[in-house]
């Protein structure tokens, strides 16, 4: 299955100095670059490797790498995180290799050891913890990892797409096989992969707007379905694997209001059915905040922060180039990235306290822009995304005084 060469590249987390940022691109086929701390470079097709955070039980990830030989079953059909819990729930089970865009389906190649590393562009392979790499001993040569067996044949469709295979990008989406969705990984690349057991309605680039429960970041489709089914009240949720800082699960009471969200996916636990449009409650109004000092400007383009790199927490920020602002995610990342194109003055830490017209909740910075773009007398707003228990956007008939609000961040329309 995979091809053996003479060096071995090995990429787990990389050293704190790295100016990747958690959940942005490493790379790809032609080369990877490094991760932050806690995460590792994840292959998810030729074009796109991700900085992710590794299993629970698998903290040792290797990029681009084969446990060659040791062979104890393939799993098809998977993720990197099930994968890891096959082997971990697998008698003898040590180690696996893990290849997603494996012809046909991702393979998940189940091991006893890990004593032969080869390189092989593409794949990934983790220790369950408890293990050590297995020691370099002579033995006779191993089995290579089998060739995969061939997907099963879909339902009839007319769509021409494969299992497994691109299905778009933000530009455009194609179809998908009977049994399988198109999940936006990132804005590149959208892909053709089974639904979660739990959750077989998938909605593409929609989502199911308000309603929200809570926010769960830094998981995948499948343990986002799994949230939603293990939290009482939630019927249904959305699902942002490109969500600036971290991928962004938003667990929801219903689905009554679907919207168009590129990049998004939205899902229903089974048993439950698209909810009927209801009338939305009342917003409550900003809460009461404490005067503060009104914020720095905009620093200069001597700034030495890159682009969509980290820009500070709630204990401080540092300074963005020009053309970007620094975005609260949460209490422990704030992130340089481009202001919505409506709203091009940006102020981190800060509440336009006041002249609230109703609240709303969104899950991205830009839809809080564009709400008040479309709201009738509507000037500025306030966007907190760590709020408890969902972002919201507070709509200001005018951007009035403006006050310090750690995690906070206030916008005009141009």
């Amino acid at each position: 299955m995979l091809a053996a060469v003479a060096a071995l590249q090995v990429s787990t987390t990389a050293a704190a100095t790295c100016a990747t940022a958690p959940y942005a691109s490493c790379g790809s086929n032609a080369g990877t670059t490094c991760c932050p701390d806690g995460y590792y470079c994840q292959p998810w097709d030729a074009g796109f490797f991700q900085c992710v955070v590794p299993p629970a039980q698998c903290s040792q990830q290797f990029t681009n790498t084969d446990f060659y030989g040791e062979d104890i079953k393939t799993v098809y059909g998977i993720q990197p995180a099930e994968c890891c819990t096959q082997c971990a729930q697998t008698a003898g089970c040590t180690a696996y290799t893990f290849v997603n865009s494996n012809p046909g389906s991702p393979a998940c190649y189940l091991k006893k050891g890990s004593s032969d590393k080869r390189v092989a562009v593409g794949a990934v392979s983790g220790i369950v913890n408890g293990n050590t790499p297995s020691p370099t001993t002579v033995a006779p040569t191993p089995a290579p990892t089998p060739a995969p067996a061939p997907a099963p044949t879909p339902s009839p469709s007319s769509c021409a797409t494969a299992p497994y295979a691109s299905c778009g990008s933000n530009a455009g989406t194609t179809c998908c096989p009977t049994g399988y969705y198109c999940q936006p990984w990132d804005a590149g690349f959208f892909q053709c992969v089974v639904p979660p057991a739990q959750c077989s309605q998938q909605f593409t680039n929609t989502d199911f707007y308000g309603e929200d429960i809570k926010t769960v970041y830094g998981i995948q489709p499948a343990e986002c379905c799994t949230q939603c089914a293990q939290t009482a009240g939630c019927t249904a949720y959305t699902f942002v694997n490109s969500n600036p800082g971290s991928p962004a699960c938003y667990l929801k009471k219903g689905s009554s209001d679907k919207r168009v969200a590129v990049g998004a996916v939205s899902g229903i636990v089974n048993g439950n059915t698209p909810s009927p449009t209801t009338v939305a409650p009342t917003p409550a109004p900003t809460p009461t905040l404490t005067l503060g000092p009104t914020p720095a400007p905009t620093p200069s383009t001597s700034c030495s922060t890159p682009a969509f790199g980290s820009c500070g927490n709630s204990a401080g920020t540092t300074c963005c180039p020009s053309g970007y602002y620094c975005q609260p995610w949460n209490n422990d990342y704030y992130q340089c990235i481009a202001p919505p194109a409506q709203c091009s003055r940006q102020l981190t830490d800060t509440d336009y306290y006041g002249n609230d017209i109703k609240s709303v909740s969104v899950s991205l910075p830009t839809l809080c822009c564009e709400e008040c773009a479309k709201t009738a007398g509507c000037k500025a707003y306030t966007y907190i995304n760590n709020n408890p228990g969902a972002p919201v956007c507070y709509l200001k008939s005018a951007a009035g005084t403006p006050v310090r609000l750690v995690g906070a961040v206030a916008g005009q329309l141009n």
